[in-house]
């Protein structure tokens, strides 16, 4: 079972997005916390994380930007999903390390096949 960690500070959104993994048999890990993302990374060692961008600690790209200075993470596929999908914002997300960014809200089917493309090692922008 792949295992996704969902860092999403609007409540109602993770639980959405984490009802439909389940319902793809991924072992979902949520939090509303990029701080507590980060410190729980090594012992979920997620196979792809998804991440918001306008969050309170700390932004996705700063949260990006972190996961990527631990070579255990070098090479795990990150989604972007934010309402802020302006051509900056994707510029930075994928300079920074993002994998796509997927435009909020969005579609469970969409999110799944993005998923499944991005674990089988191909890698995209929207």
């Amino acid at each position: 079972m792949k295992k996704v960690l969902l860092v999403e500070d609007t409540v109602a959104l993770a639980a959405e997005i984490a009802d439909i993994l389940l319902m793809e048999n991924y072992d979902v890990t949520t939090t509303s916390s990029p701080t507590e993302g980060l410190s729980i990374l090594n012992h979920l060692s997620p196979d792809l994380i998804i991440t918001d961008l306008l969050m309170k600690e700390m932004d996705g790209f700063e949260f990006i930007s972190e996961l990527r200075k631990n070579d255990k993470f070098q090479k795990t596929p990150v989604i972007i999903l934010s309402a802020n999908a302006t051509e900056d914002a994707l510029k930075k997300g994928i300079e920074i390390g993002a994998n796509l960014f997927i435009k909020k809200p969005c579609d469970g089917l969409h999110l799944i096949q993005s998923i499944e493309m991005l674990l089988k090692g191909n890698s995209n922008t929207e």
